[in-house]
């Protein structure tokens, strides 16, 4: 038993990218008022070392990372 499995379903941090995190990180990108391709792929760079989310675990990265610095500058 795994705790952190639902339904069955195990996840794969290594698959490709899903949809649902893609459109996210774009919502996200465009709160904080990241617009251009060249801003948005040096914060990838920074976060994990590509220009853009290949992975489940990287877009989960981004994601942390981009919802954390719209805390920080209080947009929520």
């Amino acid at each position: 038993y795994f705790p952190t499995q639902q339904k069955g379903i195990v996840r794969n941090a290594a698959a490709v990218i899903e949809a649902q995190q893609s459109h996210k990180i774009k919502t996200l990108f465009a709160d904080l008022g990241i617009d251009t391709a060249e801003r948005q792929q040096g914060f990838c760079r920074r976060v994990i070392k590509k220009p853009w989310a290949q992975t489940r675990s990287d877009a989960n990265k981004v994601i942390e990372g981009l919802k954390a610095m719209i805390k920080r500058q209080g947009h929520a």
